[in-house]
């Protein structure tokens, strides 16, 4: 059997040296096609090939698909011999007590912490509730508590990681962004501002050459090509990626998760968590709405501005529900466009609006009320999709439509927060059936909660 020799990097390892066809397999392992490349022009025109390689020359390839790679060479019979001299880890203990600074960790979070440190790098999918944040602390903890960074893509999250950081460490830690720029030994830094310092010709990798810890909340968002090619620049021989859905994106998707974080170590779902009573328990009820005449075969954005956004039966629908709602307790109503959030606010007394536009401080005062169980209705648009911690909240509402799962589950992982006394949420969805894009998208909503093992009620319209 032939053998290859690797030099194994923190961010990218090399082949150093083995038989000629080694780096046609490595080519092959590392390459991949985007989502209708067939439809690209320069496919089309037969200019490319419709694949987008991860390689850096011939020999060099992304760390994060070593087993990939490995896995590759062996089904060829070609053995590796993996090179560590330029490694720069350091020892980790495990995680025996399970404890944090005022924090005891679920028996799950200890399991998947341990299994991280193990792999020194890899992928955890954890469904929203499932405490991701107290994961990230233990790591930096256990890893030293020196030298890390978490990378989140929003100023909501970049507060709200490094307050909960600073709570579980009981250290400070620093910020990245929205004109932070604190050099502390733990940041929390912003993907938007580390691509714009990386457009300003800082060199990230001097820059945080003492980096040990990466984390990367929200870790699809790798999958974005900037995304990706700041992260592959930021140092850190432990690389980790959290998302509730991380793959089965797309070929090329998924290669450069691997490829920046590693592969999969953790799984941990909304199933398991609300059959521990660790999520609340989501009852989703699914309101039929009256017919708009003439819409059926029309285009989706004129149906969604019409069926969705303009249509006063509609929203007269989702404010009822959201005014009987707000007698359980808070209220959290999805929107997907501006127009429609404020023409909600309209009709629902006292109720919030808050956007992208609005002052940080203003979203965190809302994230605030929301959280200790106030009767507040707040109308919020996507910001509110990732990451966002609102433990008390009793109803969501999905105003918006769509058909993402990623966004789906996000939003619904806003109200499974556990509840004091009865763990239970009320998420209310619309079945939008005057449009045919409408309607599919309706039951690929459906298809998602009756996968996920929510209670799904059909309300019908009067």
């Amino acid at each position: 059997m032939d053998y290859v020799k690797l030099e194994i990097g923190e961010v990218y390892s090399r082949v150093v040296e083995g038989p000629a066809r080694a780096l046609s397999i490595l080519a092959e392992t590392c390459r991949a096609r985007p989502k209708n490349y067939m439809f690209m022009p320069k496919y089309r025109d037969h200019t490319w090939d419709g694949y987008i390689s991860l390689l850096k020359g011939l020999k060099t390839f992304p760390t994060g698909l070593l087993d990939l790679v490995a896995e590759a060479f062996y089904a060829d019979e070609i053995t590796t011999q993996e090179d560590y001299r330029i490694r720069t880890m350091f020892p980790a203990m495990l995680f025996n007590d399970g404890r944090l600074n005022g924090v005891i960790l679920r028996e799950y979070q200890v399991e998947a912490v341990n299994d991280l440190l193990r792999a020194e790098r890899g992928i955890a999918k954890m469904a929203t509730n499932a405490g991701k944040t107290v994961v990230f602390a233990a790591l930096i903890k256990l890893l030293g508590n020196t030298n890390a960074m978490v990378v989140v893509r929003s100023k909501d999250l970049l507060y709200q990681t490094s307050e909960r950081l600073s709570e579980y460490l009981g250290r400070p830690v620093g910020l990245i962004g929205d004109s932070h720029r604190d050099e502390t030994d733990v940041v929390v830094a912003t993907v938007q501002t580390l691509n714009a310092l990386r457009k300003r010709k800082v060199s990230l990798r001097k820059t945080f050459a003492e980096n040990r810890i990466l984390v990367i909340d929200e870790a699809h968002m790798v999958a974005d090509n900037q995304t990706f090619d700041v992260l592959m620049q930021i140092p850190g021989w432990y690389r980790y990626g959290f998302s509730g859905t991380p793959l089965d994106r797309g070929r090329l998707n998924d290669l450069k998760l691997i490829a920046c974080t590693g592969s999969l170590q953790v799984e941990v779902t909304n199933a398991e968590l609300i059959e521990q009573e660790w999520s609340a328990k989501p009852i989703i009820f699914l309101h039929e709405v009256h017919e708009f005449p003439g819409m059926w075969d029309e285009e989706y954005q004129t149906a969604y501005d019409l069926c969705v956004t303009v249509d006063l039966s509609r929203r007269e629908l989702v404010a009822n529900v959201a005014i009987k709602e707000l007698e359980r307790g808070s209220v959290l109503i999805i929107v997907t466009r501006i127009e429609h959030g404020l023409l909600l606010q309209k009709m629902i007394a006292n109720s919030v609006f808050v956007n992208g536009s609005s002052p940080i401080t203003e979203r965190q005062e809302v994230l605030e009320r929301l959280g200790r169980g106030d009767k507040l209705c707040c109308i919020a648009t996507q910001i509110f999709d990732e990451g966002v911690d609102v433990p008390a909240l009793d109803t969501l509402i999905l105003a918006g439509g769509g058909k993402s799962q990623l966004k789906l589950l996000q939003r619904v992982g806003r109200g499974l927060r556990r509840k004091e006394g009865r763990n239970i949420v009320h998420i209310h969805d619309f079945l939008d059936g005057s449009n045919k894009y409408l309607l599919e998208h309706t039951e690929e909503r459906v298809a998602v909660y009756r996968r996920e093992g929510f209670e799904v009620r059909l309300e019908k319209g009067e």
